[in-house]
């Protein structure tokens, strides 16, 4: 009886490690599906903010996409690339822009600084601030904020002649 009582406890031991592991592994499989979840959610969002800059109508893709994405940097920045990649068709993104300049991020602010570039003259609004991270120079690219400065600027020089 003694033995089988041993066994019965070797047993429970081996059972409760094993329900660790699987419990573990559960919890690893669940945080990569919910990561996987919010990629695709940002995916979908990143469609259709390309489907409705194609269609010249940005705004409503915007507020849910940039609600979407303040969970990760990374995607953030990535969406101001891609608004950045529009040029002038990116215009309707510059209030969205100029707020996103007070990301925490430093790759997402010069994702912004660029794509404010990229867009030109629409994006004047933003000089003032531009020119105040320019001065302040706590990011480190200021060579992307002054080329954003010129290329705002310079387009709207243009187009005034």
């Amino acid at each position: 009886l003694e033995g089988q009582v041993e066994t019965a406890f070797k047993l429970r031991d081996a059972m409760e490690t094993d329900l660790d592991t699987t419990r573990d592994r559960l919890s690893e499989e669940l945080t990569i599906r919910t990561d996987l979840e919010v990629r695709v959610n940002v995916l979908e969002a990143q469609a259709t903010l390309v489907d409705q800059a194609n269609e010249h109508s940005l705004t409503p893709a915007l507020s849910r996409e940039f609600e979407l994405l303040a969970r990760t940097a990374e995607t953030r920045s990535k969406t101001a690339d891609i608004i950045g990649s529009m040029g002038l068709r990116g215009a309707e993104a510059v209030n969205v822009l100029i707020e996103t300049l007070d990301d925490a991020n430093r790759d997402v602010v010069q994702s912004v600084v660029v794509a404010l570039g990229s867009i030109g003259p629409p994006a004047r609004d933003a000089i003032p601030i531009l020119e105040k991270m320019l001065e302040e120079n706590k990011w480190g690219f200021a060579g992307e904020i002054q080329s954003a400065i010129e290329n705002i600027r310079n387009e709207g020089k243009e187009e005034d002649q």
